[in-house]
């Protein structure tokens, strides 16, 4: 994930001036791209607002988790983030049992999992984790308003990402993340940052692109706004 900007003082962006700019920043070298690389991490699980009793707890993240350490075994996943279906993809042959518990909005993401027969769904208003134990237990209350025990010989965090913004110029939205339209000219933000809701590689290479183009164009002085054809 990156957050490119092309600030050279000596550039000119598009509209003339001299390119300087409320909020841009500068690179060290002339005319030149300054990236910089600024990943989204872990949503914690105190964001989660479904979910109790994880706080000070290191629960293992399901995106690190191995075949092995999972095989025979009922894994409570916390979470129905997609690094579950790379999981079972990944591994048709691997004999275990997921409980998935998730918030009902998340049910969109459930979609590929959801044919699977080790793969149980349990949509939940709110669960709560019991003190640490073997086995593992958790107080589910699903969306149908049922109390429901829950019970597994492992526990993941499956929660999603959040924004991890840079510090500075970068406009933030209320979620964390930095919308592309809201940025100043010199700024371009590409991949996860842009939106919980567009993480994906094509996306990113797509907007990558369009920052160094933008920068390409600025660094000659050329308009990319308004001009049709090449």
């Amino acid at each position: 994930t990156r957050a490119a900007c092309h600030a050279d003082r000596r550039v000119r962006g598009p509209g003339g001036g001299d390119g300087r700019g409320t909020g841009g920043r500068r690179c060290a070298a002339d005319r030149s791209v300054c990236r910089r690389r600024h990943q989204v991490g872990p949503l914690a699980p105190a964001a989660a607002g479904w979910l109790a009793g994880a706080e000070g707890r290191e629960l293992p993240l399901l995106w690190e988790a191995g075949a092995a350490a999972i095989a025979g075994r009922t894994v409570l996943v916390l979470g129905a983030d997609r690094p579950l279906g790379t999981l079972t993809r990944a591994h048709p042959e691997l004999r275990a049992r997921f409980l998935v518990a998730h918030p009902p909005e998340d049910v969109y993401k459930t979609e590929e999992v959801g044919q699977d027969a080790r793969v149980e769904l349990v949509a939940v208003r709110r669960l709560e984790l019991g003190p640490p134990s073997a086995p593992l237990r958790a107080e589910a209350l699903t969306a149908a308003g049922e109390r429901r025990a829950l019970t597994a010989d492992l526990a993941f965090l499956n929660l999603g990402s959040a924004p991890a913004p840079p510090d500075g110029s970068v406009v933030t939205a209320g979620s964390g993340y930095c919308p592309p339209g809201r940025q100043h000219p010199r700024i371009r933000t590409a991949g996860d940052l842009r939106s919980a809701r567009f993480q994906r590689i094509a996306t990113a290479m797509g907007s990558g692109s369009e920052a160094a183009l933008s920068a390409y164009y600025a660094a000659r002085g050329l308009a990319t706004d308004g001009v049709g054809g090449d």
